[in-house]
C-alpha cells in the first residue's frame, strides 16, 4: 500500500492517506457531463457547435490531480 504523509496547513499535524482512490469516478463523471450536454442540446439551450465543442472525448480525458495541504482543522 502506498501512503501520502503531508504536513497540514495549520497546526503541527500530519495527514496520512492513501495514494489511490477506493474507486475510479471517471466513468460516472463523464456520463453525467454527457447527459447534461444532451439535456441542454435537447432543450435547445445550447447551439450545435457549442455542444460539439463541449462534448468530451473519452480517449483524451483523464482525471485531474489534486495538490493541496490537507485542512485537518476544518470539519466537513
Amino acid at each position: 500500500m502506498n501512503l501520502i504523509i503531508r504536513v497540514t496547513d495549520k497546526g503541527n499535524n500530519f495527514y496520512i492517506g492513501s495514494t489511490e482512490l477506493s474507486y475510479n469516478p471517471f466513468n460516472e463523471i463523464l456520463d453525467k457531463v454527457i447527459q447534461l450536454l444532451n439535456t441542454l442540446r435537447g432543450k435547445d439551450l445550447i447551439r450545435k457547435w457549442q455542444y460539439e465543442q463541449m462534448m468530451p472525448d473519452r480517449t483524451k480525458c483523464e482525471l485531474a490531480h489534486l495538490y493541496f495541504n490537507p485542512k485537518t482543522h476544518k470539519i466537513y
